[in-house]
């Protein structure tokens, strides 16, 4: 016999969130692959001793919460990212890539659609795009027949423009590109003495696309590197557990300083 009804089916939670980490909620990176993503709360209670009357409670102290979890992808960049510029983080260039080719087959393009180039540069800055290959209309022309564009995440690509002379989809084309990948990447650490906040936000979306959203507004890392190297037998991933401790924005009203939940998914 049930003790109870479900009062709101909406309210139950599936799954975990994807972790983001920036230094405002424009500029979040996705730190990717994760286990055991955990956001909590804490605080301290004030007691007063009466004569006549016991313990009452006066206040509380020390609102803080801590995000955390065991990052699966150990990304240099990221980590120096979210431990708020107590590292110093370089790319480290390689050789340039010289006549690349890439083939986008017919069916895999459209006109004013955005083609990702498979190989960017380490540095993130601009591809040179040596030519574009229509396998029917020979080569196009740039700023007329594609221009050189970026998507939403920064990467480098070409969007093809319809012509009144250049109309057909149906044909293969073949970008001849160059590009610098990053020989290596290199994070140093030890002589700094603090650590910049950062925002940090968990996502949990379920199938309908509804989110369940914590942004915690100001967030330090309080937790040094440790990574454990598993035998290679073992066939686990190695892992970096990560921890940021959020506490109060006191530039931001009161009643909203530390932390802001937001569900779609119950409503």
């Amino acid at each position: 016999m049930g003790q109870t009804v479900i009062q709101n089916s909406k309210s139950f939670r599936i799954g975990s969130a994807k972790f983001e980490v920036g230094d405002s909620v424009n500029q979040l990176v996705d730190l990717g692959g994760m286990r055991n993503v955990v956001f909590e709360e804490s605080w301290e209670e004030v007691w007063q001793d009466t004569d006549n009357a016991g313990e009452v409670l006066l206040t509380t102290r020390n609102h803080q919460c801590r995000v955390g979890g065991d990052l699966l992808e150990i990304d240099l960049q990221k980590l120096a990212n979210l431990r708020g510029d107590y590292d110093d983080f370089a790319l480290v260039p390689g050789t340039i890539i010289e006549g690349a080719k890439q083939q986008v087959d017919n069916g895999d393009w459209s006109f004013n659609k955005f083609i990702r180039i498979a190989n960017q540069n380490a540095d993130g800055s601009k591809i040179t795009i040596n030519s574009v290959l229509g396998s029917t209309a020979g080569p196009l022309t740039e700023e007329i027949n594609y221009i050189i564009a970026q998507n939403e995440r920064g990467e480098w690509g070409i969007i093809v423009l319809e012509t009144a002379t250049f109309t057909d989809e149906d044909q293969v084309l073949t970008i001849d590109y160059d590009y610098t990948p990053a020989s290596h990447f290199r994070m140093t650490s030890g002589g700094r003495l603090t650590i910049n906040p950062k925002v940090v936000r968990l996502t949990n979306t379920n199938a309908q696309g509804k989110k369940f959203q914590i942004t915690v507004y100001k967030a330090r890392a309080t937790q040094g590197i440790s990574i454990t190297f598993n035998a290679d037998e073992s066939g686990e991933l190695n892992v970096v557990p990560i921890s940021l401790t959020g506490r109060k924005d006191v530039t931001r009203a009161t009643g909203d300083q530390l932390f802001e939940i937001i569900d779609e998914q119950g409503a």
